[in-house]
């Protein structure tokens, strides 16, 4: 696994891997995301779309992304959504990659008190 986890953009290549990348995508998600970030994982080759809290940007997230050594595109659709591209990843860097992106966004949330309502950060579980 390399240093740096890359959910940018990619297209279909012989790596891709879209059948295992959703539920191994949705459970690391539910496990490693705060609850106030909503996402949405529709299988194939097509992105996760993570939806960000309102108040905080993909700009802000990609600045904490990039401390735990995870990289995505810059986002297209708006400032509180980024897509993730997980197909091109195995299992297990899909699973660290979002650990680590879980870690920035809480890090990012608890820097900006203002985007958690009672300034607490809890997650959504297995």
């Amino acid at each position: 696994m390399s240093d740096c986890i890359d959910f940018g953009y990619c297209q279909a290549t012989d790596r891709a891997q879209p059948q295992a990348s959703a539920p191994v995508a949705l459970s690391a998600l539910r496990r490693h995301f705060p609850h106030v970030v909503e996402f949405d994982v529709p299988g194939g080759v097509r992105p996760v779309v993570v939806y960000l809290p309102t108040g905080l940007t993909g700009e802000d997230l990609l600045r904490f992304a990039g401390e735990e050594g995870v990289k995505f595109s810059a986002p297209r659709h708006g400032h509180g959504v980024v897509e993730l591209y997980c197909c091109h990843l195995s299992a297990r860097e899909v699973e660290e990659g979002l650990a680590r992106l879980g870690r920035a966004l809480a890090s990012c949330l608890q820097e900006g008190e203002g985007y958690v309502e009672g300034g607490s950060i809890q997650f959504v579980g297995p």
